[in-house]
């Protein structure tokens, strides 16, 4: 692994603050380190150290250098935690480096009457028992099957997977069952080719259709895609600073398109019986995310709070007011979910669209996505 000294200082600086936060506030800002033994060499005493370094090394890189969009990131989102208000679309701007747009009902009403045709065939219809009906219809797992069910579907899938990418997939997980109270129902995290899936009791709800689809999402789309970055940052065919993800950070848009529509991109691994219920899945979880993407904008835009929770109970009849309090304080005021919770459905909705985009060589375009960093705008000059 080659790695010059730029590289190697934005990497000590990251690990070297993410140290700092754990030490000092519990929780650190790395998500993935797939880089074997680096040692880091700095020590920082506060976070305005931290601060002044990036700094430094943001002056060092040239506009059109894409380590910059990191640096820039680390730089707004440590500043968002040192207690600085941050105007909501700059903040989005230089975390994500996505642009800050509310979906209007043309592409809403697109989506919804997508959801209408396919619950139809179900027998179902779009009202407030639209999820308990799909759960019904696929069949409830218990919590005692959820880690033997997400294994076999992950055995099962793999091969398709290998062959797809013309490399092994040789990442070792670990499933850990907890409780906290934030807006996750499953996280995957950890270092090198260890990796770490935790299951959030509080929020889990699985039947075997969303079963599968969270193992197309969490360990077929992320983890395999971290284990081809380390492998091909080994390789030198990856700058070594994308071995170092943050969720607050330019790679996210990245990482949620491929991971939310992963199965659209490869029907044919999936069993015909399940192709359908897998698609309206994904269509009813693109068309919450619209509304969640319009709801973000709005608490940091000053709305008042009765209008905010009124458009999401309006336009997602299947909400719970319960769920609605707590998800606007996390887009809200922490300054982690603020930043990564914007960047799902605009993700989301892009790759839904290159999914379905007709003239486009998407088998192509995937093996990229999973080989590469592509930024926002990279990909929609690939696209075009």
């Amino acid at each position: 692994m080659r790695m010059n000294e730029i590289d190697k200082e934005i990497i000590d600086v990251l690990i070297a603050w993410d140290k700092l936060e754990v030490e000092n506030f519990g929780k650190g800002v790395i998500d993935f380190n797939l880089l074997d033994d680096f040692k880091s060499f700095a020590r920082f005493k506060n976070r305005l150290e931290v601060l002044n370094r990036l700094k430094n090394i943001k002056q060092k890189l040239d506009s059109n250098d894409q380590r910059r969009l990191k640096v820039i990131a680390s730089i707004t989102y440590l500043r968002s935690l040192m207690g600085e208000q941050i105007p909501f679309s700059e903040y989005i701007l230089q975390t994500q480096n996505v642009p800050v747009v509310e979906f209007g009902e043309e592409t809403t009403n697109e989506i919804k009457n997508e959801i209408v045709s396919l619950a139809n065939e179900l027998n179902l219809g779009f009202n407030k028992d639209l999820i308990k009906g799909l759960n019904v219809y696929e069949g409830k797992i218990s919590k005692d099957e959820i880690i033997k069910l997400i294994e076999s579907v992950f055995n099962d899938k793999k091969p398709f997977f290998e062959e797809f990418l013309g490399r092994a997939i040789d990442f070792k997980i670990d499933f850990e069952l907890v409780k906290n109270n934030e807006y996750w129902s499953y996280w995957v995290d950890g270092n090198y080719d260890k990796f770490r899936l935790r299951l959030n009791q509080n929020n889990l709800s699985l039947t075997k259709v969303e079963a599968s689809r969270f193992v197309y999402h969490e360990l077929l789309a992320h983890c395999t895609q971290m284990d081809v970055w380390r492998d091909n940052i080994e390789r030198n065919k990856m700058s070594p600073i994308w071995g170092i993800t943050t969720v607050y950070g330019p790679e996210q848009f990245l990482f949620e398109g491929i991971a939310q529509t992963l199965p659209l991109f490869v029907l044919s691994s999936i069993e015909k019986k399940d192709v359908k219920l897998i698609k309206l899945r994904i269509l009813v979880s693109l068309y919450s995310s619209l509304i969640n993407n319009n709801i973000h904008l709005k608490i940091n835009n000053g709305k008042a709070i009765e209008e905010v929770i009124d458009y999401k109970l309006n336009f997602v009849p299947w909400a719970k007011e319960d769920d609605i309090f707590s998800d606007l304080i996390s887009r809200s005021y922490n300054p982690l979910y603020r930043s990564y919770q914007f960047v799902y459905p605009i993700s989301f909705l892009s790759f839904y669209r290159i999914a379905n985009k007709s003239n486009l060589d998407k088998t192509k375009f995937l093996k990229k996505a999973y080989n590469e960093f592509m930024s926002y705008d990279m990909i929609m000059k690939e696209i075009e």
